[in-house]
């Protein structure tokens, strides 16, 4: 499998790299996600793996782990629970699995000299575009919309262009944190339905602050030198 992923010296104070399988189980993850975008079917419906995602039945992640499917499944809840992976199920009965998100993927493409650029490089998928057309083409065609979560920085970019529109004075960095940890925690549902347009719920989120807009510019009073009375000299 092509590609490569990054790991900084922090991992070694998180409680995962405690565990010498938890670890491995995780890396296992990291390296087994997609590296670029690739299609793949549903039935007759035709999907989107991108980067940082993963196409696979339980089954096969308990054989890529070396361990039972029970075990595989609670390895794959604490992850959700510590908001590392998102999962959703696609297809039903011996041909269901499941679509795996790493989070912030993105993190593990960088390396310590060269930042990745928020605007993909040549070659690289622009996967909000993708998706964004990938959605509008489903809802067209009355097709059942294959959400997959936003990243961190994503969600900050909506937030701040948003709230300069409108010219609200709101962090937009505090509340991209929130709104992606408040969702993540809904596993992305709104109600008892999975979200579907994310920047849609942004707006939402931003109109139930009932943000105060930037003040005015102070203007100076025009000026008018007193006049004096000349029965008062």
């Amino acid at each position: 499998m092509a590609g490569w992923i990054s790991l900084y010296r922090e991992i070694q104070n998180h409680w995962i790299f405690k565990d010498d399988k938890q670890f491995k189980w995780w890396v296992i993850i990291l390296l087994n996600v997609n590296h670029s975008a690739s299609k793949f079917t549903v039935g007759l419906e035709l999907h989107i793996c991108n980067p940082g995602q993963s196409f696979r039945s339980i089954e096969q992640w308990t054989s890529l782990f070396g361990c039972s499917k029970k075990t595989t499944v609670k390895f794959f809840e604490l992850l959700e629970t510590e908001g590392m992976i998102v999962r959703e199920i696609l297809g039903s009965g011996n041909r269901r699995k499941h679509l795996l998100t790493v989070r912030n993927w993105r993190k593990y493409q960088e390396s310590e000299t060269e930042t990745v650029p928020e605007t993909p490089p040549k070659g690289y998928p622009n996967i909000t575009s993708n998706k964004k057309d990938k959605n509008e083409k489903n809802k067209r065609e009355g097709k059942t919309i294959c959400f997959s979560p936003p990243s961190l920085l994503e969600i900050q970019k909506c937030f701040a262009t948003k709230i300069e529109e409108k010219g609200f004075t709101l962090n937009a960095s505090q509340e991209a944190e929130k709104f992606e940890a408040f969702y993540s925690s809904k596993n992305w549902m709104v109600g008892k339905n999975k979200m579907t347009r994310w920047e849609k719920a942004v707006s939402g989120w931003i109109a139930r602050m009932r943000p105060e807009k930037t003040n005015p510019k102070c203007q100076t009073p025009n000026y008018q030198e007193p006049r004096l009375k000349l029965d008062a000299i």
